[in-house]
């Protein structure tokens, strides 16, 4: 089955909500089906591990049935064979990932192996929600009317205002990143967040090491076996400076273990979607053309600002 399971990888699941929210666009602004089979993706992804975690993904859809207004997962389901065991399974993970996307149960009935991915649910539900929004408020459905290309090239001086509402909207937009991300870590309990001035007192080197894969989730996943499943992994070195994608960096050193980072996904949306690519894009107008040492040392000034919500901790 073709899923796209958070911690898999960013971009694909990234996709995947893009093909949600496409799919609802396209039904008019129908949520509960496409997020249902979301949801139900999500289960079989984690019954293809294997059995113990089929084992575990049952008794946690038994223990959070007791927030649910009925039960959802037949008596019997050890006993059914194959696909309708599956089915069983994955239909009663969906009906609870839906009810806690909508704020039916609270979170804190979710057995905690489960949390990442009711979250996940959660965050997809956001993400189609907005879309089901703008088809009621417009009235339209499907791709919008493509705007008319200007066909006067814009004047020096509509550059320069148009660079300065750019630096604005990017600063509002960092503004409002990070007191989002504030608002969340307090929620959560987690540590607050460190100033620029106090990362670079605690910034370490960096330094590559040699992956013998280009599969960067195996190498994650073979050292960190205790938090598959619960991250998404993050290279501290963009991949766009690797040799394969038209950079100039050896990918044996791109993917080595030294550069990747686990973040776990209830902090995937806003910090690595938002802050941390915030970051690298700022870095990037800085510096048009970086030296290898630039890029280990703008990575550990990421690690020193936000390590310590890695998993691994970053210390």
């Amino acid at each position: 089955m073709k899923t796209f399971l958070p911690g898999d990888s960013l971009p694909a699941y990234q996709k995947g909500v893009a093909k949600l929210a496409r799919a609802v666009r396209d039904g008019g602004g129908d949520v509960t089906g496409p997020l249902r089979d979301h949801a139900a993706d999500i289960a079989g992804a984690v019954m293809n591990r294997g059995k113990q975690d089929e084992a575990r993904l049952i008794a946690s859809l038994r223990g959070a049935e007791a927030g649910s207004a009925e039960p959802v997962l037949p008596g019997d389901v050890m006993s059914l064979e194959g696909d309708a065991k599956r089915t069983a399974i994955q239909d009663a993970f969906a009906k609870l990932a839906i009810d806690h996307s909508f704020g039916r149960l609270a979170d804190v009935k979710v057995p905690e192996n489960l949390l990442p991915l009711f979250r996940a649910v959660k965050e997809t539900t956001r993400a189609v929600l907005g879309v089901a929004r703008e088809i009621e408020r417009t009235g339209t459905r499907g791709n919008s009317v493509a705007r008319k290309p200007d066909t006067l090239r814009p004047t020096a001086g509509a550059k320069s205002i148009s660079s300065g509402r750019n630096e604005d909207t990017r600063r509002i937009r960092r503004e409002a990143a990070y007191s989002e991300f504030e608002a969340m870590i307090e929620a959560l309990g987690l540590p607050l967040l460190i100033t620029p001035e106090e990362a670079k007192m605690r910034r370490k080197p960096l330094h590559f090491g040699r992956a013998t894969t280009k599969d960067y989730n195996q190498t994650y996943d073979n050292a960190y076996e205790e938090y598959e499943g619960r991250v998404v992994i993050h290279h501290s070195v963009e991949q766009r400076y690797s040799e394969d994608q038209g950079g100039f960096i050896d990918p044996t050193k791109i993917h080595s273990l030294e550069v990747l980072r686990g973040i776990p996904l209830e902090l995937v949306r806003v910090l690595h979607g938002k802050i941390i690519q915030m970051e690298m894009n700022d870095f990037r107008r800085r510096n048009a053309d970086p030296s290898e040492q630039d890029l280990l040392d703008f990575a550990s000034e990421i690690d020193a600002r936000f390590g310590q919500y890695f998993l691994p901790v970053i210390e």
